[in-house]
């Protein structure tokens, strides 16, 4: 419903008037029945100012600015300073935090569809990197193996040379004694 601008109340009704307290109390009660909260007696405006402070609290805004929106008298000391205040940034900020409508944009199944779009996606992409890293760990296992059979090469070879260092000390050797013998070959 828009606002009547010939209706001077706050909270019009359709009928040219205004909304009673009990009927504002229904219409919270029927948004707190909606949301799953419990509610217990009446809705006092001193429950929605407090929600609008604190919520301007958490938002950063100033408490000047914040009792200058709902109302609250400030100290004529204070009001001095702030008497030219610019609010319409800071409502704007809290107004678009306590909305008792949505705000237009992607409907829940707009919604719920592009979270399972990129729940899809994720999966897509969980299941490339599985892919890559069973690929990984497979290429390992084939470098591991070889490896291992280099190493076993290596010390062969390594066992080879020794021995072959052997028979050439002991021919050395052998050549000694028959030079010093004065042997001829």
């Amino acid at each position: 419903m828009k606002l009547d601008k010939s209706n001077p109340y706050l909270f019009q009704s359709s009928r040219k008037g205004h909304l009673t307290s009990k009927r504002i109390d229904a219409i919270f009660k029927d948004l707190g029945k909606r949301v799953g909260i419990k509610t217990h007696g009446l809705f006092r405006w001193q429950t929605g100012r407090k929600l609008f402070l604190r919520t301007c609290t958490e938002l950063g805004i100033s408490v000047w600015s914040a009792k200058l929106m709902v109302g609250k008298s400030i100290p004529a000391s204070d009001d001095t300073y702030i008497h030219d205040a610019e609010l319409r940034k800071d409502f704007i900020k809290v107004s678009s935090v306590l909305r008792l409508k949505t705000q237009s944009g992607a409907s829940n199944s707009e919604k719920v569809e592009q979270m399972e779009d990129a729940i899809a996606q994720l999966q897509r992409e969980s299941r490339n990197w599985k892919t890559i890293a069973e690929t990984l760990d497979k290429r390992n296992q084939e470098l591991e193996t070889k490896i291992e059979d280099l190493s076993k090469n290596l010390e062969e070879t390594n066992r080879r040379l020794q021995e072959e260092l052997e028979r050439i000390k002991r021919a050395i050797d052998i050549g000694k004694v028959v030079e010093e013998a004065g042997i001829e070959i």
